[in-house]
C-alpha cells in the first residue's frame, strides 16, 4: 500500500497534497484557484488517483458504460477536459490504439507534463494536450458521443 505506486490502494499521493494554504483556505472559507496551488498538489494528486485509473479505468469502468468500449475499441475521437497531468488519458491512448485522445486542462503546468508524458509514451501521434478552460472548452464540430464535441482544428 505504501511502496507500491502501481497499487490501488497507494496513498502516499495524497500527502503531497495536504500543504498548509489548502488547509487555511478550507477553515478561512476564502478559496483558491487551482493555479494558485504548490506545484506539489499537482504531482500529488497524480500520484493519488493514477493507482485507482490503472485499476478500475479500462478493466471496470470503461466496460459499465454501455457501448463505449466498443466505440475505443473501434476507433473514436475522445476529449478529457479537465485532464490534469492526462494519467487517465495516456492510458486510454494506450488501451485503445485505433481512438485518438484529446486532453484540456486550464492548467499550462500540468498540460506540459501531460505532453511530456505523451512523448516518453510514444503517444504523441494520438494524443494531443491543450490549454483551454472548462467553459472555454474548444469543443465545436464534430460530435464525439455523449454531449461532447470537438472542433474541426483539433482532430
Amino acid at each position: 500500500m505504501l511502496a507500491n505506486e502501481d497499487s490501488p490502494a497507494y496513498i502516499p499521493g495524497a500527502f503531497h497534497a495536504a500543504v498548509p494554504r489548502i488547509a487555511e483556505s478550507f477553515r478561512s472559507g476564502a478559496g483558491m484557484g487551482w493555479h494558485e496551488h504548490d506545484d506539489a498538489v499537482f504531482h500529488g494528486c497524480e500520484k493519488f488517483f493514477r493507482p485507482s485509473y490503472a485499476a478500475n479505468l479500462i478493466s471496470s469502468w470503461i466496460p459499465s458504460l454501455q457501448g463505449v468500449q466498443a466505440k475505443l475499441e473501434a476507433g473514436a475521437k475522445v476529449a478529457d477536459v479537465g485532464c490534469g497531468k492526462g494519467a487517465s488519458t495516456v492510458l486510454m491512448a494506450k488501451a485503445f490504439p485505433k481512438s485518438q485522445f484529446f486532453g484540456f486542462d486550464y492548467h499550462d503546468k500540468s498540460i506540459e507534463g501531460a505532453r511530456a508524458t505523451s512523448t516518453k509514451e510514444g503517444l504523441e501521434v494520438r494524443l494531443n494536450f491543450g490549454v483551454a478552460k472548462a467553459k472555454g472548452f474548444p469543443g465545436q464540430g464534430l460530435r464525439l458521443g455523449y454531449g461532447l464535441r470537438l472542433s474541426p482544428r483539433h482532430g
